[in-house]
């Protein structure tokens, strides 16, 4: 069985913990694969420090390019 795939909607002050919590918590039995904000200021800085390349501003794009098997906001 494959990881599931995890997406974060929001980048709020919350979500570092979130991203955080789930890479040590899930180790390889999840991945942090995509993040949505409609923040661009956000958007990169938070996908380098976690190793994130699929960024976006909506929601549609984050389902649609990020294929995420759970969105967590």
């Amino acid at each position: 069985m494959q990881a599931p795939r995890v997406a974060l909607a929001g980048l709020g002050n919350i979500a570092r913990v979130h991203a955080k919590a789930l890479s040590e918590a899930a180790g390889p039995a999840a991945s942090l694969v995509a993040v949505m904000d409609v923040d661009d200021g956000q958007l990169g800085p938070f996908g380098m420090d976690f190793g994130i390349g699929e960024t976006s501003r909506n929601l549609g794009d984050l389902l649609r390019r990020g294929r995420p098997d759970l969105v967590h906001g």
